[in-house]
Protein backbone atom coordinates (compact mmCIF):
# COMPACT_ATOMS: atom_id res chain seq x y z
CA UNK A 1 0.00 0.00 0.00
CA UNK A 2 1.37 3.43 -0.96
CA UNK A 3 1.87 5.86 1.90
CA UNK A 4 -0.61 8.68 2.26
CA UNK A 5 0.70 12.13 1.44
CA UNK A 6 -0.29 15.71 2.01
CA UNK A 7 0.91 19.23 1.33
CA UNK A 8 1.68 21.24 4.44
CA UNK A 9 2.35 24.95 4.09
CA UNK A 10 2.06 26.30 7.63
CA UNK A 11 4.84 26.01 10.18
CA UNK A 12 2.51 25.10 13.06
CA UNK A 13 0.80 22.42 10.98
CA UNK A 14 4.21 20.91 10.13
CA UNK A 15 5.23 21.03 13.78
CA UNK A 16 2.03 19.20 14.78
CA UNK A 17 2.53 16.62 12.01
CA UNK A 18 6.14 15.89 12.96
CA UNK A 19 5.48 15.79 16.71
CA UNK A 20 2.69 13.30 16.11
CA UNK A 21 5.06 11.04 14.17
CA UNK A 22 7.79 11.36 16.81
CA UNK A 23 5.27 10.45 19.51
CA UNK A 24 4.57 7.29 17.52
CA UNK A 25 8.28 6.50 17.56
CA UNK A 26 8.68 7.21 13.84
CA UNK A 27 11.95 8.32 12.27
CA UNK A 28 11.39 11.28 9.94
CA UNK A 29 13.55 11.71 6.85
CA UNK A 30 13.80 15.20 5.35
CA UNK A 31 14.75 16.00 1.77
CA UNK A 32 15.13 19.79 1.55
CA UNK A 33 14.84 21.18 -1.99
CA UNK A 34 14.29 24.42 -3.87
CA UNK A 35 11.80 22.67 -6.11
CA UNK A 36 11.99 21.99 -9.85
CA UNK A 37 12.63 18.36 -8.93
CA UNK A 38 14.69 15.99 -11.04
CA UNK A 39 15.94 12.40 -10.80
CA UNK A 40 18.61 13.39 -8.27
CA UNK A 41 16.01 14.75 -5.87
CA UNK A 42 13.86 11.66 -6.32
CA UNK A 43 16.83 9.40 -5.55
CA UNK A 44 17.29 11.33 -2.29
CA UNK A 45 13.64 10.66 -1.48
CA UNK A 46 14.26 6.94 -2.06
CA UNK A 47 17.31 7.03 0.21
CA UNK A 48 15.36 8.87 2.90
CA UNK A 49 12.64 6.23 2.67
CA UNK A 50 15.26 3.47 3.08
CA UNK A 51 16.47 5.03 6.35
CA UNK A 52 13.25 6.53 7.75
CA UNK A 53 9.72 5.59 8.62
CA UNK A 54 8.20 8.68 7.02
CA UNK A 55 9.64 11.15 4.52
CA UNK A 56 9.12 14.89 4.21
CA UNK A 57 10.14 16.76 1.07
CA UNK A 58 10.44 20.51 1.50
CA UNK A 59 9.99 22.72 -1.53
CA UNK A 60 11.13 26.21 -0.69
CA UNK A 61 12.90 28.82 -2.77
CA UNK A 62 14.62 30.89 -0.13
CA UNK A 63 14.73 34.53 -1.24
CA UNK A 64 17.67 35.34 1.04
CA UNK A 65 19.85 32.97 -1.00
CA UNK A 66 19.71 35.36 -3.94
CA UNK A 67 21.99 38.37 -4.32
CA UNK A 68 20.42 41.70 -5.27
CA UNK A 69 21.75 41.25 -8.82
CA UNK A 70 20.13 37.81 -9.16
CA UNK A 71 16.52 37.57 -10.23
CA UNK A 72 14.49 35.38 -7.91
CA UNK A 73 11.54 35.62 -10.27
CA UNK A 74 13.43 33.73 -13.01
CA UNK A 75 14.38 30.78 -10.80
CA UNK A 76 12.69 27.72 -12.35
CA UNK A 77 9.57 26.57 -10.54
CA UNK A 78 6.98 23.90 -11.30
CA UNK A 79 5.16 23.18 -8.06
CA UNK A 80 2.39 21.15 -9.70
CA UNK A 81 4.97 19.15 -11.65
CA UNK A 82 6.95 18.58 -8.46
CA UNK A 83 3.86 17.28 -6.69
CA UNK A 84 3.13 14.98 -9.62
CA UNK A 85 6.68 13.56 -9.46
CA UNK A 86 6.43 13.10 -5.69
CA UNK A 87 3.10 11.29 -6.02
CA UNK A 88 5.02 8.40 -7.57
CA UNK A 89 7.51 8.33 -4.68
CA UNK A 90 7.22 7.30 -1.08
CA UNK A 91 7.15 10.82 0.35
CA UNK A 92 4.52 11.13 3.07
CA UNK A 93 4.44 14.89 3.29
CA UNK A 94 5.54 17.89 1.27
CA UNK A 95 6.48 21.03 3.12
CA UNK A 96 6.06 24.13 1.02
CA UNK A 97 6.33 27.12 3.33
CA UNK A 98 5.62 30.68 2.34
CA UNK A 99 8.67 32.91 2.73
CA UNK A 100 6.78 35.19 5.12
CA UNK A 101 6.03 32.33 7.55
CA UNK A 102 9.44 30.73 7.49
CA UNK A 103 12.34 31.36 9.73
CA UNK A 104 15.98 31.29 8.77
CA UNK A 105 18.80 29.76 10.75
CA UNK A 106 22.35 30.80 10.03
CA UNK A 107 24.85 28.09 10.79
CA UNK A 108 28.58 28.51 11.05
CA UNK A 109 30.82 25.49 10.96
CA UNK A 110 34.43 24.60 10.56
CA UNK A 111 35.40 21.61 8.47
CA UNK A 112 38.72 19.97 9.27
CA UNK A 113 39.99 17.40 6.83
CA UNK A 114 42.47 14.92 8.29
CA UNK A 115 45.43 13.80 6.23
CA UNK A 116 45.96 16.92 4.15
CA UNK A 117 49.23 18.78 4.02
CA UNK A 118 50.45 22.06 2.58
CA UNK A 119 52.45 22.09 -0.60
Amino acid sequence: MAPTSEVISEKEEMRKWSRSRWAQGKRIGLVPTMGFLHAGHLSLVAQARAHSDVVVVSIFINPVQFEPTEDLSTYPSDFDGDLHKLTATSANSRRSPAASTSFFIRLTCTIMVAGTRAG
